[in-house]
């Protein structure tokens, strides 16, 4: 009997309850600065989760959106990659991977890296990665560039485990702009940090060139790059009314016209819910809903 009191003395000494192992969990929102090209130009949206709160073990980090741009450049057939682009059909990647890799990789991209500890509780964190964890194991989602993107869905999970008077602040109000509005204003903000936007990765303009040269994009003249977010609005207006003239019933024709000009994207007001799809937007409404640290635990800064 004296034994077994020992025996228990010493588990009730030197043992961690079952809720001290999870008290260490914590939820950082990691802000990406955008990039040069129009795949990266609204910056990107990741989410990392310490369950040990050991800083010499690697965090894990959550992104959707991972889309392999050869499949969509080097395709034999370019003209289905434009079409699924422009029909919202491009299948991405969801990734987990550890946070050194992570950072490694955006860094040598010269991105900014912030990253801000998101105040949940234990539990909301579990529901948090029990959401994700349930995305991923689909492996790929069919990615929407304004409205199912790397930062929306890490925005959804992450206002499905708070309480609802965050998220009903955020479905009620309204903000008279469009969503194609708020891509033009964050594409002008882009260039202007990085001076032009790329349109068509570097590693793929000659074979891009050589395409040209041979259909119908010569005749259209696409810019490869552009200064501002309106003017490739305005190239992009300058595209369709040519295809409207040449190819009027061409299903390029109709999707491009759905793509920039659809009653999706020109609709206003929305709702706050709807604008948060780029991640600084994202960022300042958390922060507004005393969601984030005020100040960002890492601040990664490379040379624009």
């Amino acid at each position: 009997m004296k034994k077994n009191m020992c025996c228990l003395l010493f588990l009730a000494l030197f043992s961690k309850p079952a809720f001290s192992q999870i008290s260490t969990l914590t939820a950082y929102l990691i802000t990406v600065g955008p990039g040069s090209e129009i795949f990266s130009a609204f910056g990107h949206t990741a989410l990392e989760i310490d369950e040990d709160g050991n800083s010499e073990t690697e965090n894990t980090v959550y992104e959707y959106g991972g889309v392999i741009l050869q499949k969509l450049f080097l395709n034999p057939n370019p003209l289905h990659s434009i079409q699924q682009i422009l029909d919202e059909k491009i299948l991405a990647n969801t990734i987990k991977q550890g946070s050194k890799l992570f950072e490694n990789r955006y860094k040598r991209l010269k991105r900014t890296l912030i990253k801000e500890r998101l105040k949940l509780t234990n539990e909301q964190i579990l529901k948090l990665k029990e959401l994700i964890e349930q995305d991923f194991s689909k492996k790929t989602y069919e990615y929407k560039n304004l409205t199912d993107n790397c930062t929306t869905r890490i925005r959804d999970h992450i206002l499905a485990v708070v309480d609802e008077n965050s998220k009903n602040a955020l479905t009620t109000e309204q903000v008279a702009l469009s969503l194609r509005q708020i891509a033009i204003e964050a594409m002008n903000e882009t260039a202007q940090l990085n001076g032009v936007i790329r349109l068509i990765p570097k590693a793929y303009v000659p074979m891009v060139k050589k395409y040209m040269d041979q259909n119908l994009a010569t005749t259209l003249h696409p810019p490869l790059e552009v200064t501002s977010g309106d003017e490739l609005y305005s190239k992009t207006n300058e595209i369709k009314t040519t295809l409207s003239a040449l190819l009027p019933e061409h299903p390029i024709t109709v999707s491009l016209e759905s793509y920039t000009n659809g009653p999706e994207i020109t609709e206003k007001p929305i709702s706050k819910l709807k604008t948060l799809f780029t991640p600084q937007r994202l960022r300042e409404a958390l922060k507004a809903l005393f969601l984030l640290e005020d100040i960002p635990l890492e601040r990664s800064l490379n040379d624009h």
